[in-house]
């Protein structure tokens, strides 16, 4: 994870949602700078090393950090910790383009998993028994705020993002596609569906997929600087509507039907999916000389 929100943009998001600031510091301390030893969080295990910083973040993490969270600073500490991560994932997807409909939907889906891990503690342990409710409660007071809140680290994130990185990193999936579309009609197919050879893709995959990146990187940024490509938020849209539309698909093929039929409704895209069928022609032409 990189590029977060900074602390002071949290303080200020804090103070919208009226939460307890004092106590919010404390808690971006334990995630970002100093976070709690293991044996605090895990007290059957030895030793003086620290956890990794944001350490609770990912959902099967998130029940360990609420339990330490809880017992050492209450309810408002739960607050301020569920609050923290929200805006780490708002950044997360803010750079991946991603629009106010999209980003509540992400919310929602974190803090669903938070309280499906949390509910399975709780069939053993009971400061989990009121983890739903208190989850449910901190994304209704987001949720009701979450337009000033993209707003704030959208304005720090477009200080750290460009352009070119957005749409990158909202387009990594379709390069992930068209690569493997492309090394299995290459003969590099593996034993079932959409998947790559087994020996191929240990072997080859990351590094490719890496010159890639970087190829389509360097057409890009050609064809944002001469304008070959101009409508860059018109592009952002139709990534968009691409994660939209494919979320309940259940084939590669309908996948790929999106895809088409987006292409064919804008010209911007068309041009960044030509990019991406010429760099990955390039990459693997000279990665498998």
């Amino acid at each position: 994870m990189k590029s977060l929100p900074s602390l002071p943009t949290h303080l200020k998001i804090y103070e919208v949602l009226s939460l307890n600031t004092d106590v919010c510091k404390e808690v971006d301390n334990l995630v970002d700078v100093e976070p709690p030893l293991i044996n605090e969080v895990f007290p059957e295990e030895r030793g003086g090393e620290r956890l990794w910083r944001n350490f609770g973040y990912r959902k099967n993490e998130f029940p360990f950090m609420y339990k330490y969270i809880y017992r050492k600073l209450g309810l408002e500490g739960v607050r301020c910790l569920v609050t923290h991560f929200i805006l780490d994932h708002i950044e997360n997807v803010t750079c991946r383009g991603f629009d106010i409909e999209m980003i509540k939907d992400e919310i929602e889906a974190l803090i669903h998993s938070y309280i499906e891990e949390c509910s399975i503690m709780a069939q053993c342990d009971n400061i989990f028994k009121e983890s739903a409710i208190i989850l449910n409660k901190i994304l209704e007071l987001t949720s009701g705020n979450l337009e000033s809140m993209i707003k704030i680290i959208s304005s720090e994130a477009n200080l750290k993002h460009l352009p070119i990185d957005i749409i990158m990193n909202a387009s990594s999936e379709i390069v992930s596609i068209m690569l493997r579309g492309v090394l299995i009609t290459k003969g590099h197919k593996g034993k079932s569906g959409f998947s790559i050879d087994h020996d191929f893709y240990s072997k080859h995959y990351s590094q490719l997929r890496t010159k890639v990146k970087y190829l389509i990187r360097q057409k890009l940024y050609d064809a944002l600087a001469t304008q070959t490509i101009k409508d860059i938020q018109g592009l952002i849209k139709s990534l968009n509507n691409i994660k939209k539309k494919t979320v309940k698909s259940r084939t590669i093929g309908e996948v790929l039907q999106v895809i088409k039929g987006e292409a064919s409704s804008n010209s911007e895209f068309h041009k960044l999916l030509e990019i991406i069928r010429e760099c990955i022609e390039k990459a693997i032409n000279s990665y498998l000389e």
